[in-house]
């Protein structure tokens, strides 16, 4: 009889919450056996949706305690480098929220951290590709069926966002998703980039433009 997959979730707000309901409710073979993190209020709703699991305040202890056998890191990204090199540290199995890290300086030590494996550890939660609708636009696009592949429209839109959401992660957090998608859907690289500033909206918080 094969045993569940002990998933450690790393951070218990939005998306983590979501994630250990997601695990606890949708899925099968696997479950929430670790919540790590350090707000109480948050660890005491985690604990509600995932009863069998068990509190820790950092990565390193549920390492050190053997109660995991995977990570799922959903806490902001500016904390994500101390938890993913304890985790690959161990060999554990990651799904990462995006983005990786904030900067490229930190994500370039994950590559390197990860590339010491046997074999890749980490993937990053970008979850269009699996999306069955990205998926047949990219089969018609692949195809040709429809003609040649002139241009892609994309809109990504935040209706709101936390206190917490400054300007970088407009790119950082939110377009990350086009970087993603837009080359395989169009089964071509990103050649370049530009960002242009509109008028701010005057209901958007006024740290945004």
């Amino acid at each position: 009889m094969t045993q569940d997959l002990r998933i450690g979730v790393v951070g218990a707000g939005a998306m983590g919450a979501d994630h250990i309901r997601r695990i606890e409710s949708r899925i099968t073979g696997a479950h929430v056996a670790a919540v790590v993190e350090t707000d109480p209020g948050r660890a005491e709703s985690a604990a509600l949706a995932a009863p069998d699991s068990r509190p820790f305040a950092r990565i390193e202890d549920a390492i050190a305690d053997d109660a995991i056998d995977a990570v799922l890191v959903a806490v902001p990204g500016a904390a994500h480098l101390p938890v993913l090199l304890p985790a690959l540290e161990a060999g554990l199995p990651i799904l990462c929220e995006k983005p990786l890290t904030p900067d490229s300086a930190t994500s370039l030590r994950v590559l390197e951290a990860e590339q010491k494996l046997d074999r890749p550890h980490i993937q990053v939660g970008f979850m269009r590709r699996f999306d069955p609708e990205y998926a047949r636009l990219r089969e018609l696009i692949a195809s040709g069926d429809a003609g040649e592949l002139l241009m892609l429209h994309c809109a990504h839109r935040n209706p709101s966002v936390t206190e917490s959401y400054v300007q970088e992660m407009l790119i950082n957090d939110s377009v990350v998703h086009e970087f993603d998608v837009v080359p395989w859907l169009a089964g071509s690289a990103v050649k370049s980039v530009e960002v242009r500033h509109s008028r701010r909206n005057p209901l958007a918080p006024e740290r945004l433009r």
